[in-house]
């Protein structure tokens, strides 16, 4: 019998996290493919809770295991950059308090400016 292998790369959302069992994206997607496709899927679900685009790279560059299983996959989704913008939304925010903090006219970063402009 034909089977597909689906592997899911990704962040907290390809883990199911916050999900019910079996209820995350990817189990999900997996039922849906088996159904429409109508033959078994296999899975191998490579997520990993606060995963970054850096760090994604980084695994695809230097863990074999992570590489086997992508180009061993008929099926992939990726779901990955939550993270990465969390990471930014709290940068903006340390910045917006830094500037609350210098009231300063001249200062580069309140008005949006480098230091050399």
């Amino acid at each position: 019998m034909m089977s597909y292998q689906y592997t899911a790369i990704g962040d907290s959302l390809t883990t199911g996290f916050g999900a019910l069992p079996g209820n995350g994206f990817v189990p999900v997607y997996r039922r849906m493919a088996e159904a429409r496709l109508r033959t078994p899927i296999r899975l191998t679900n490579l997520g990993i809770n606060g995963l970054t685009t850096d760090g994604l790279e980084q695994r695809l560059k230097a863990d074999y295991n992570f590489r086997l299983a992508v180009s061993d996959a008929d099926l992939i989704t990726i779901s990955i950059g939550g993270n990465d913008l969390i990471k930014a939304v709290r940068r903006q925010a340390a910045v917006r308090v830094i500037c609350h903090r210098c009231s300063r006219k001249r200062c580069a970063i309140a008005n949006g400016t480098s230091a050399t402009s």
